[in-house]
């Protein structure tokens, strides 16, 4: 619960786009919007058009802005872990 105290709401809940969640909980990553072997970052300009631009960099201090995207994190975590709770349940 703490990331959703950081929430900024008007960003998007869960673009679907980034991940493909199964119903055993299980997901994968979409490599559209990830560059995990080709960069210093895991991310692209891809994934940027979604959250409105780049990260804030690791001099500025604000943590206000269109990348307090937290809460979607958290949602998307939750609905993972559900899944995966039921999957083991059943």
């Amino acid at each position: 619960m703490g990331l959703a105290r950081m929430a900024n709401r008007n960003m998007p809940m869960h673009p679907r786009e980034l991940l493909d969640i199964k119903p055993d909980g299980s997901f994968w990553l979409n490599p559209d919007y990830f560059i995990f072997s080709a960069a210093r970052t895991m991310t692209n300009e891809a994934f940027y058009g979604l959250f409105g631009g780049p990260p804030r960099g690791r001099r500025k201090k604000s943590i206000n802005g269109t990348w307090m995207w937290r809460w979607s994190i958290q949602v998307v975590t939750e609905e993972i872990m559900l899944l995966l709770a039921r999957h083991a349940a059943s």
